[in-house]
């Protein structure tokens, strides 16, 4: 029990500082990890509540991501590269923890500004990962109620383009 007190204390320290637990970094390495290798299994464990019950189920939610990545395959938008920025402050209400990741994904025609919201209910233990490319405020709020836009949660990669021409890849890329 008292191995528990210290991992707790150090989960509080490092909330207090409003820096993502190593937990939390490594559900995102490996939410990445999943989503470049189209591993829907893991895409299905990794994704947050919300949207797998929108899509049905975990089964349902694996076709829709299958069905995704075959869109996307045959309109010739495979990824390439996904460059992750900094995470942003943890939000932090009762249980429930929160940060971003600012995202680029990266295709041979595409370059794809996004962030990754990253929640927890239950202090810490366990993380999923929101990946939408049409995140909002909206979706913030239904997903964290109490979120009131502290810390910024939908975040831009620095690296981001900085309009649609610039996010169009030149063949030469």
């Amino acid at each position: 029990m008292r191995w528990a007190a210290c991992l707790l204390a150090a989960w509080d320290a490092q909330a207090a500082d409003g820096v993502p637990p190593p937990t939390a970094l490594e559900t995102v390495a490996t939410y990445s990890r999943a989503f470049a290798s189209q591993d829907l299994d893991a895409l299905a464990r990794l994704s947050h509540p919300i949207l797998v019950l929108r899509a049905g189920g975990r089964v349902a939610y694996r076709e829709q991501m299958k069905d995704a990545f075959a869109e996307l395959h045959r309109a010739g938008a495979v990824l390439e590269e996904e460059v992750r920025g900094s995470p942003t402050a943890m939000f932090e209400s009762g249980r429930t923890r929160a940060f971003a990741v600012p995202v680029l994904r990266k295709t041979e025609q595409f370059v794809t500004p996004l962030a990754y919201v990253v929640i927890s209910y239950d202090a810490g233990a366990t993380w999923t990962v929101f990946d939408l490319l049409c995140t909002d405020n909206r979706w913030l709020k239904a997903a964290l109620p109490t979120y009131e836009g502290v810390p910024d949660l939908l975040p831009v990669h620095p690296d981001a383009p900085k309009s649609v021409e610039e996010a169009i890849r030149a063949p030469d890329r």
